[in-house]
């Protein structure tokens, strides 16, 4: 059942900012791991944050690297770019895995970038596309999906990472097996997220069209 439930972790139920009754699951390697009740869905919405030492657009860089995801992303199995018109716009499939006999789930997501030039915020929205592709029957396509990210620059090498999803995986899993433990995938995510970053191809690697501090 544990194994069941973390599959979902990561993958759990818009922003937390202006929610409510949110509680902090998990506070480690200066990561903070919330679950927020969600008025309008059965399953709770994750929010995690961290600073971490990069520039903003080395950050913006790991998360426009959407063929990466399977290297730091919990549980994902393969990633492949579909689309990408601009820079700040991009498309991808991708599967992640289940442990037996739950059904693996895929989705297609689009991510739009876009940057406050004073504040130099930049935020990445991210939405589910499930028509976008036609379903395999070995997988259950996840039918909704809503992320955001929020980078705020504190300093020239130094961003706030806030990250919140909202998602029905789909399929005939409980709420309450999702519910229950909420706090390990996403951990582990971000962690994983911090040793991407710190590797020598995104120290060298920006996004050309985020201004940085």
């Amino acid at each position: 059942m544990k194994q069941v439930s973390i599959f979902f972790l990561f993958m759990v139920s818009t922003l937390c900012y202006a929610q409510k009754e949110c509680v902090l699951r998990k506070e480690k390697d200066s990561i903070k791991v919330y679950t927020c009740n969600n008025d309008n869905s059965r399953f709770k919405t994750i929010r995690a944050s961290v600073v971490m030492e990069a520039t903003l657009s080395q950050v913006a860089s790991v998360i426009m690297d959407v063929e990466k995801y399977d290297t730091w992303q919990f549980n994902t199995i393969s990633a492949k770019k579909l689309e990408k018109p601009t820079d700040e716009d991009v498309t991808f499939y991708s599967e992640v895995d289940a442990p037996w006999p739950i059904a693996n789930r895929d989705l297609i997501i689009r991510i739009q970038l876009s940057q406050d030039k004073q504040t130099k915020i930049v935020t990445l929205n991210c939405n589910s596309l499930p028509k976008y592709l036609p379903e395999n029957k070995q997988i259950v396509r996840v039918p909704f999906s809503k992320a955001l990210w929020v980078l705020t620059p504190l300093s020239k090498n130094r961003v706030n990472i806030d990250y919140s999803i909202e998602i029905n995986p789909g399929g005939a899993v409980p709420a309450w097996m999702v519910n229950m433990v909420c706090a390990q995938a996403p951990y582990e995510s971000f962690r994983n997220f911090k040793a991407r970053l710190a590797s020598k191809k995104y120290n060298e690697k920006v996004v050309s069209t985020v201004l940085n501090y």
